[in-house]
């Protein structure tokens, strides 16, 4: 009966991770092709596309938000935390990509981002008093070595000319 139940767990696990899977290379495709058509279209990033795009997100996400309508309590802690989410990572964080892609190209922008877990457990250090354990260390270590190596930071030891 045990074995039963434990492998009936794991095929109703691996069929989530697959559809998360998929999700994930579904958006960093998105994402890949976002960063790459602002650079064909000259895209000026600023403050006028960051609104355009995050109005198109928001009537996005209305779809399941009207199918699924639940009580929000509206108060202040509820509008605090939800400006901190908009304010913070989304807008700041996409409107800096938009300028980033007018100065680097496409993949030197993506690599870079790559640093967002790095931040994101600083602030979790400085705000929470969270310590990153384990992996944590290492997975950093490639983060950087990453885009650093993206970057051309290396090549001026090596002798090489930057890449453009």
């Amino acid at each position: 009966m045990f074995y039963r139940q434990y492998w009936e767990r794991q095929r109703q696990l691996s069929g989530l991770r697959w559809c998360r899977g998929r999700a994930g290379a579904m958006a960093g495709a998105g994402y890949g092709a976002f960063s790459v058509l602002v650079k064909k279209f000259c895209l000026n990033g600023g403050l006028r596309l960051t609104r355009a795009v995050m109005w198109g997100g928001a009537a996005f996400l209305l779809i399941p938000f009207v199918q699924h309508t639940q009580g929000i309590i509206w108060n202040a802690a509820t509008v605090a935390a939800l400006s901190g989410l908009v304010l913070l990572p989304t807008v700041l964080g996409f409107y800096c990509t938009t300028k980033a892609l007018n100065a680097l190209s496409a993949a030197q922008v993506q690599v870079s981002e790559l640093s967002e877990p790095l931040f994101a457990a600083l602030l979790a250090w400085l705000l929470l008093g969270e310590l990153p354990q384990g992996g944590f260390w290492a997975g950093a270590g490639c983060i950087v070595l990453g885009i650093a190596l993206m970057n051309g930071l290396f090549d001026a030891c090596v002798g090489r000319k930057k890449r453009r």
